[in-house]
């Protein structure tokens, strides 16, 4: 026994003496060092405490005459742990920590029961002996109160027994409103994890509908500048049209202008012709005209020269005539001789005179002749002027005419690069109409899949509905059994509570019990036969 003992022994300094009372008077730590174990396990007999519960409890019993070091109590708690005597545990957290709690284990409590009674027994042996020596001790009620207070000590043990399955099965509802509680609190994290998927899915549904209403909106815009597209497209196609008529009216016009310049062309070239013809005829009566006029000058000149030459035998004739009148006294002979002469220069006058005429009348023919040509040079040369005005008029017609016709092909290739550029742009339109309607076609399938994933979604939100709705009623179900088990452990736990209290009053009472049966000199209770 000492050596079961000294194992669980702990030093103590002696600042653990117990100071007080009267004056002078104290107690030394090697009476109380062998019971320090003792002490602490009895102190967490009445429930589970923390260190400095234990050390308010130590010094309150005490009343305030001894109290032991933290560093000797949490020495002493770490050895009694290590005998497994004591286990500990932390709390829940209280200003700002968890505190650390020990309770007594079952093996502790035997401990305790064990040394409460060698307690007992020693203290009344010791009072035996160390007491007045006039006093003697009558042990021979002993057996007795023994007997009685082992039945009072069967019928607690059997209390505490039953208080202890009380308790095992408190214990174990406990653990099954735990475990209630624990797959409750499982239930409501997924019941909540279902909620909140179950609202992400309404969020992504929503978020889908609204991409859906963006996509439809879209469409819409697609479709209408589909259509804006299709009208710029007719009317690209009805200015191609008119673009076309104008081109063809163009080109016939052209063509018309020329044909008209071809026609032209050939009055200019009969025209040509005829002027060519005319100019040769001009040339060949201008040369005809000058041949008569050199003639006619020649003659001329013949003829100035006989007039010359009548003119100086007139002279002559006129002098002969003159001498002959002065001779005509003097001289018969000379008379004869000048009337032969002058006949003969009267003759020769007149044949002058006849020669004078001839050419007078053949210059009158020739000046009538000029005159005819010169008239017939000028109707030809008028003819001429007229027909170089009109041959002037024609080609300045006709300048003007492939002005015109060079006008309507700049318009013309105006209207075909128009052309081109509408042909362009209705080659692009036509594209761009191509893939707005492969983009309407994506669009459209993208809005179907988005449709048919949003019906399938709202499929499978209806489903979590339901298997939410299947949970929050089994969640009730459990809420609602849980509350009964509260109900059921409170129950438990108040007649629990009652049946420890009886306890602790037929503890009280042998307690009390203990007391009346203590003899004058010591307390005998407990102590068991040597």
């Amino acid at each position: 026994m000492a050596d079961y003992k000294d194992a669980i022994q702990t030093e103590e300094t002696d600042d653990d003496a117990i100071t007080g009372g009267e004056e002078g008077m104290s107690i030394s730590s090697d009476l109380i060092r062998g019971h320090i174990n003792t002490i602490i396990l009895r102190s967490l007999y009445d429930g589970d405490k923390y260190g400095y519960d234990i050390l308010n409890e130590i010094e309150s019993k005490t009343g305030g005459l001894y109290a032991i070091k933290q560093p000797t109590l949490y020495s002493a708690l770490k050895r009694l742990e290590s005998l497994h005597y004591v286990a500990s545990y932390y709390g829940e957290f209280s200003n700002g920590g968890r505190r650390k709690y020990f309770r007594l284990t079952d093996e502790g409590r035997e401990f305790v029961n064990k040394s409460l009674s060698e307690w007992e027994y020693s203290r009344t042996i010791i009072d035996s002996l160390i007491a007045d020596g006039d006093k003697h001790f009558d042990f021979s009620f002993i057996t007795e109160k023994q007997k009685e207070l082992d039945a009072i000590k069967k019928n607690l043990t059997a209390r505490e027994a039953a208080l202890a399955e009380e308790k095992n099965s408190l214990k174990n509802l406990q653990s099954e409103l735990e475990r209630q509680r624990s797959l409750l609190s499982v239930q409501s994290t997924a019941l909540s994890s279902q909620k909140s998927d179950y609202n992400d899915l309404k969020d992504k549904i929503a978020s889908q509908e609204r991409e859906l209403a963006e996509k439809e909106r879209l469409l819409n815009e697609k479709q209408r500048e589909l259509a804006t597209s299709e009208a710029q497209l007719e009317r690209l196609r009805e200015e191609t049209e008119e673009n076309n008529r104008d081109m063809d009216r163009l080109q016939e016009q052209i063509r018309t202008l020329e044909n008209a310049s071809s026609s032209d062309s050939d009055e200019i070239a009969a025209l040509s012709a005829s002027l060519e013809e005319k100019n040769a005829a001009l040339n060949e009566k201008t040369e005809e005209l000058g041949a008569k006029t050199r003639e006619l000058n020649e003659k001329l000149a013949e003829l100035d020269e006989k007039t010359a030459a009548l003119s100086e035998k007139e002279s002559a004739l006129k002098k002969a005539q003159a001498d002959l009148e002065n001779e005509k006294a003097e001289n018969a002979l000379a008379q004869s001789e000048s009337a032969l002469a002058s006949s003969d220069l009267i003759a020769e006058r007149n044949s002058l005179k006849e020669e004078n005429a001839k050419i007078g009348e053949e210059n009158e023919t020739l000046r009538a002749q000029i005159e005819r040509t010169q008239n017939d040079i000028a109707d030809l040369r008028t003819k001429i002027t007229s027909d170089e005005n009109e041959l002037a008029g024609k080609q300045a017609e006709i300048s003007e005419k492939e002005e015109h016709i060079a006008r309507l092909r700049d318009e013309l290739k105006l209207k075909q690069e128009q052309l081109d550029d509408t042909q362009q742009r209705i080659e692009t339109a036509l594209a761009a109409q191509a893939d707005a309607h492969a983009a309407m076609e994506e669009k459209q399938k993208e809005l179907d899949e988005a449709l048919l994933k949003i019906g399938e979604e709202k499929q499978s939100l209806a489903e979590k509905e339901a298997e939410l709705a299947e949970r929050e009623k089994t969640v009730q179900s459990l809420t609602a059994l849980m509350q009964s088990s509260e109900s059921k452990m409170t129950e438990t736990a108040q007649n629990v509570e009652e049946r420890e209290a009886a306890l602790k009053e037929a503890e009280t009472a042998l307690a009390e019990e203990k007391i009346r049966l203590e003899p004058p000199y010591g307390n005998t209770i407990g102590i068991r036969g040597g």
